[in-house]
């Protein structure tokens, strides 16, 4: 149980921009009833499905996990966002790594434009 919902929270930290009308489902350790019990509460509630977005690790274990769903959902459902990288924490903190660069960047910047002035 160590560290669920972890990857879940830093997969939102990164897209949370994009990330709209969206109901998001830590699989309890890529346990399938999770998202089964998500999809029925999701139905019984009124809600249509429109596309269910396979965002685990790229591990043996994730990359398993999402040929499950490739062979329980249509092809037009199934949205693959799985990492390159290994996981999402680590893909979480290489982006706040990077956001830090580029606030520094540009404070750096406006420092050298009042120097200018």
């Amino acid at each position: 149980m160590k560290g669920q919902g972890f990857d879940l929270l830093s997969y939102w930290s990164v897209k949370k921009e994009k990330v709209q009308d969206t109901r998001m489902v830590s699989m309890g350790g890529l346990k399938m009833d999770s998202l089964k019990r998500a999809i029925k509460d999701a139905g019984e509630k009124g809600y249509k499905i429109e596309k269910v977005i396979s965002a685990e690790d790229h591990d043996k274990a994730g990359n398993q996990f999402h040929e499950k769903l490739q062979s329980l959902l249509k092809e037009d459902v199934l949205v693959d966002h799985r990492l390159i990288a290994k996981d999402w924490i680590n893909e979480r903190k290489n982006s706040l790594s990077s956001s830090k660069m580029v606030k520094k960047k540009q404070t750096q910047k406006v420092k050298i434009e009042v120097g200018l002035n």
